[in-house]
């Protein structure tokens, strides 16, 4: 059973990674139209598969474990953040732009681990 739940997971990965590459190849005019639109679209797909396991177990995050839980997310994901911004600052310093590159990594760092729960998230509730 795990094997085939790590199958689906590659398998999941390779097509939603691959595809829009595909797409943009075949149909740029598409690409170009739809672009505005996916920053909004991501965030609320990102939104739907961290708040439904969230909603299954509503009674749980209510409880006092629930509140530790969101406490502890809440400061892993705020460390990442700042930690990006202040390790990218030292080892960048000598960069032109040092202040849109420290915004960049910890932009990428905060949300990389975000993107991580939840699709850990979405892989417990759909391959339970």
């Amino acid at each position: 059973m795990v094997s085939i739940n790590v199958n689906i997971s590659v398998l999941f990965l390779m097509v939603s990674s691959s595809y829009p590459f595909i797409f943009y190849r075949f149909f740029p005019r598409i690409c170009n139209v739809i672009r505005p639109f996916l920053p909004p679209l991501s965030v609320l797909v990102a939104s739907i598969c961290a708040g439904a396991p969230l909603a299954l177990n509503v009674e749980t995050m209510k409880s006092p474990l629930g509140v530790a839980i969101l406490l502890l997310v809440v400061a892993f994901h705020l460390s990442s953040f700042i930690a990006g911004y202040i390790l990218s600052g030292f080892v960048f310093r000598d960069s032109l732009d040092v202040k849109a590159l420290q915004r960049t990594i910890s932009f990428e760092t905060g949300t990389k681990f975000l993107h991580f729960h939840t699709s850990n998230a979405c892989n417990s509730m759909l391959f339970q």
